[in-house]
């Protein structure tokens, strides 16, 4: 990852000094996509997630459920470790942060009455040390009736506390776990069918759902914060040798969905890598491509020709490393090249060329040239994004990625150039 890393910031800066010798809009505009793509592709880090809830509410379970591997020990809570703490949880295709309060109330024993302070004042040094993105309130959906009202009461002095003395108002998704546990306990929710009886214990987690989501929207120091309330099952099951031997996992992805839109950038490509929501990882890199085709189309516009040849090159090749990183893959900018020559883009002497009569165009006709030759950077951008999403995300052949890029390339440059008519 470090070296991947460093490449795209390479090109980066290279395009920055680049920027140097522009007119001053043009720079400005540029050096805000780039700062975009420096958000998403260098700066990004593992999410920071604060776990409230109490022991046997499924809080391990669910990060071996979202990871889809076993990392977290199933019933590692135990009596020496009521403490918060930050856990770092790691595999090969990325990392997540989770700050586990152990539950404010269950601290509170008899030789222990400063308990419930000492434990507030963990969690509010933790975060200052590692202010955390958002706030996961996790519960057994059983016992929704069941002293919840004295864990949202925690979650609320959590939340006061964090805004009062840090300035965080942390965005609050509520998970209602283990709903298989829910009557009938024999219907599957994972299996989805028509029968009476599935409708009936969907029903019967709606029903948590909104009691839940009303809890938290009444309770006056949580105003706002509620992002949604979710029923969820996290179960799964792993062999010694890791593989799956049971999965009643059901909405784990829909979960992951809304803690990703709750993310700062530099947070959601781990998690959309590490997660493997396909979903999230093709609208990633979708943004990424988007922005670096916004990118090469401003640098082909600028008043300079053949200078561009490179810069765009180099956005092109790492926009590519990107979209493999998110899908699990690293691949070195020789390995992003080779993906091209695959595609049919020569990205030696025959590009050059192509690239020079893209250049020499905006040079010999000049306002209407720098409108044909971004429209041709812009359109081969977003073809070659789309093969990478298509390939690498998608799981579809060299082939068919090939097939897509032509004809990506011809209809987005057809577009763009009509776009750009009707502004004039």
């Amino acid at each position: 990852m470090d070296a991947m890393k460093d490449e795209i910031l390479r090109g980066l800066r290279n395009l920055e000094q680049f920027l140097d010798h522009l007119p001053v809009p043009f720079g400005e505009e540029l050096r805000r996509r780039i700062a975009e793509l420096r958000e998403l592709l260098v700066e990004h880090r593992p999410p920071r997630l604060v776990l409230v809830g109490r022991r046997g509410a499924g809080k391990s379970t669910l990060i071996n459920a979202i990871f889809d591997e076993p990392l977290a020990g199933v019933g590692h809570t135990g009596r020496g470790t009521l403490e918060p703490r930050w856990y770092a949880y790691a595999s090969e295709r990325g990392s997540m942060d989770v700050l586990d309060t152990r539950g404010i109330g269950e601290a509170l024993r008899p030789d222990e009455p400063n308990a419930r302070e000492a434990t507030l004042r963990g969690i509010l040094g933790e975060c200052r040390q590692k202010p955390p993105d958002a706030i996961l309130f996790l519960l057994k959906a059983k016992e929704i009736e069941s002293r919840t009202d004295e864990d949202i009461h925690d979650l609320a002095t959590v939340c006061s506390a964090l805004f009062k003395r840090e300035g965080f108002k942390l965005p609050i998704v509520g998970v209602a776990n283990q709903c298989d546990e829910l009557s009938p306990p024999t219907v599957r929710l994972d299996r989805p069918d028509a029968s009476e009886r599935y409708q009936a214990k969907l029903q019967a987690v709606q029903v948590i759902e909104d009691k839940l989501a009303e809890k938290i929207r009444t309770h006056p120091e949580l105003s706002g914060q509620l992002v949604t309330a979710l029923g969820v099952v996290s179960y799964a099951e792993w062999n010694a040798r890791g593989e799956l031997v049971d999965d009643l996992r059901w909405r784990i992805a829909e979960l992951v969905r809304h803690i990703f839109q709750e993310l700062p950038a530099q947070a959601r490509l781990e998690l959309a890598r590490l997660s493997r929501a396909q979903k999230l990882q093709g609208e990633l890199a979708t943004r990424i491509m988007q922005a670096t085709a916004g990118l090469c189309a401003a640098v082909a516009a600028v008043p300079i020709p053949i200078a561009d040849i490179g810069p765009i090159t180099a956005a092109q090749v790492s926009m590519v490393m990107a979209i493999g990183y998110i899908s699990g893959r690293e691949l070195s900018a020789k390995a992003a090249g080779e993906f091209l020559v695959a595609l049919g883009v020569n990205v030696g002497a025959g590009y050059a060329f192509r690239e020079i009569a893209r250049a020499l165009i905006r040079f010999a006709f000049p306002g209407g040239g720098s409108v044909v030759s971004a429209a041709i950077a812009y359109a081969a951008t977003l073809g070659l994004g789309t093969a990478a999403i298509a390939y690498f995300i998608e799981g579809k052949s060299i082939g068919e990625a090939k097939e897509l890029y032509g004809k990506t390339r011809e209809r987005s440059e057809r577009d763009y150039s009509k776009d750009e008519a009707s502004k004039s």
